[in-house]
């Protein structure tokens, strides 16, 4: 992925980077490659400091704040992914995905709350398949600390035409369903503020 020799704190040897998707990826959902030529690691410090930095800074002073005034937090940390048609796995992806790293970046409750309003207003919901959160879910996630974090991936053909971008009529509906859905999780994220934290071991 890269013409020039990467400096050694870079690490390259996760299964992510192995995949083609660490903090820069190297792929997209299909497996198609983004880039058709390699990147120099100039370019890729650039695209940190100037991007990947600063919004995880002002992101950490947000829930520091949030945290700070309510005792936790409920980080949502909201895709969108193409529909899973043509892209080689032979089927559609579900309507929406919710991520908890497995149980480990949110309260059982607050995912359940989740899938049970999507799936009452009619989507389909799949749980950590084949999205179960990436470095914000499972960095701001710490519900043993009231600090929850729940990834929603939202399937494009739902919205928009994929091959031209065009929103579809019912766009406007579905920004209306996820209002009531961030409102349903704001009260089950009270419910879990409510109760005392995990002693630490």
């Amino acid at each position: 992925m890269f013409s020039d020799t990467l400096p050694g704190f870079v690490n390259a040897g996760s299964p992510r980077v192995r995949m083609g998707l660490g903090t820069i990826a190297r792929l997209v959902a299909s497996g198609e490659e983004i880039y058709t030529t390699k990147l120099s690691f100039a370019e890729v410090r650039y695209r940190i400091e100037r991007h990947y930095r600063p919004y995880h800074q002002v992101l950490n002073r947000l829930v520091e704040e949030t945290e700070a005034l309510f005792g936790g937090y409920l980080l949502v940390d909201c895709h969108s992914m193409p529909s899973g048609v043509g892209s080689g796995c032979g089927r559609s992806w579900a309507d929406i995905v919710l991520g908890d790293c497995h149980g480990g970046a949110c309260a059982p409750e607050i995912l359940e709350a989740a899938r049970r309003f999507l799936a009452e207003r009619g989507f389909t919901v799949a749980i950590n398949a084949p999205y179960a959160g990436g470095f914000t879910t499972d960095h701001y996630g710490r519900p043993d600390l009231h600090r929850h974090a729940l990834q929603i991936e939202i399937n494009r053909s739902l919205y928009m035409n994929e091959q031209n971008y065009r929103r579809k009529p019912y766009f406007a509906r579905l920004a209306q369903e996820l209002t009531e859905l961030v409102t349903r999780l704001g009260r089950t994220v009270e419910d879990c503020l409510a109760r005392p934290m995990a002693t630490p071991a």
